[in-house]
């Protein structure tokens, strides 16, 4: 799949798109919490908190690429 998009704006939607599924894993488990069944509740919570770590690495990552944006700003051009 191609795609014309920088790597900058891949790493801001990646971002954008895990905190939707973060918002609609929270949703499930506020569901499981008050509905049940909450046998289903510790691997909703351990995806919950391995959702958290990748969008932690996503953040390191667009800081990264905000970085190499910032720095083809700084070079003087020819």
């Amino acid at each position: 799949m191609e795609t014309n998009e920088t790597p900058l704006q891949q790493a801001k939607r990646h971002l954008a798109e895990g905190d939707d599924r973060i918002s609609k894993q929270e949703a499930l488990i506020v569901k499981l919490v008050t509905e049940g069944p909450e046998t289903e509740l510790p691997a909703a919570q351990a995806l919950l908190a391995s959702m958290h770590q990748s969008q932690a690495l996503g953040r390191q990552h667009l800081a990264r690429e905000l970085a190499k944006v910032a720095q083809q700003e700084d070079q003087p051009r020819p």
